[in-house]
């Protein structure tokens, strides 16, 4: 100063008492994908549980335009009809709600692509498979697969009360096992290759 007057320095403004801390609000976490299911559904997870009374379909969008099953799964949003080999947008719009009174403070964009369905190959039960004399085949169920390898055994009755999938411990003991017993006990009917439909992405049943 002119009068050679110490200067004090201002002081930064105090936060007033009243001023209250930020809400929390809620977070998108994740996203993860079932393929085990004829269309895709992909569950989109949050910071908290969500409310399984909420009109969801109103705080999202989703491009391509696609005709949604919403579920609702203690913290994820699953979303089913979605299309194997699809890329889609999903659009979170602000305000979607969730246990507590959080809600998401901004619009979130989530990418979720889908690619190609595993390959699955499969009886049509979790059992032994008793084909009556009547039928011309058994159905075998195949996903993203061309050609299945098929050993077709007969066995005994007296065998079939030994193949009960809960003597064992995994399902690849069980299949170790399975083959042991057919081939010391069982004969060997036929044995080669089996041609299957193969649409991609689409489960196809051959006989």
């Amino acid at each position: 100063t002119p009068n050679g007057a110490p200067v004090t320095p201002a002081k930064a403004p105090s936060a007033s008492a009243d001023q209250k801390p930020a809400a929390p609000t809620l977070q998108f976490k994740s996203v993860s994908l079932d393929s085990n299911k004829e269309l895709a559904e992909v569950c989109l997870r949050f910071s908290a549980a969500l409310l399984p009374d909420a009109k969801y379909q109103d705080y999202l969008s989703v491009d391509p335009d696609t005709k949604l099953a919403l579920r609702v799964a203690g913290d994820r949003l699953c979303l089913g009809g979605l299309t194997y080999g699809q890329d889609y947008k999903v659009q979170l719009k602000a305000g979607f709600p969730a246990a507590g009174d959080l809600k998401l403070a901004a619009d979130e964009p989530v990418d979720v692509s889908l690619g190609v369905r595993p390959p699955v190959v499969a009886f049509g039960s979790a059992g032994l498979v008793l084909p009556r004399e009547s039928t011309l085949g058994v159905p075998i169920s195949t996903i993203n697969v061309d050609k299945v390898a098929v050993r077709v055994y007969r066995i005994s009755d007296r065998l079939l009360a030994r193949l009960s999938r809960d003597r064992f411990q995994s399902s690849e003991t069980y299949l170790y096992q399975l083959k042991q017993l057919a081939d010391d006990e069982g004969t060997l009917v036929w044995r080669g290759d089996m041609t299957v439909p193969n649409k991609p992405n689409e489960k196809a049943v051959t006989a």
